[in-house]
């Protein structure tokens, strides 16, 4: 129940850094071309998450900016 409550508290468009603890990062975006689709490899900035498989691999096509997308 406790955990319900908070989540009635959250606003509805939530700042990311104030409200929900995130802390921006900037990643390394590098586009691959592979049997006729493209991709995007996002990497984090430290070598180290690499290692533990923190990276994220997206179709182009579903890859947008967020300040483009208001």
């Amino acid at each position: 129940m406790a955990l319900e409550a908070e989540w009635e508290e959250v606003a509805d468009d939530p700042h990311p850094q104030r409200d929900l603890g995130y802390h921006g990062a900037t990643w390394e975006v590098i586009s691959v071309e592979q049997r006729g689709s493209e991709h995007r490899l996002f990497l984090p900035p430290e070598e180290e998450c690499l290692w533990r498989e923190e990276f994220v691999i997206a179709e182009a096509e579903l890859v947008c900016d967020l300040h483009d997308a208001r």
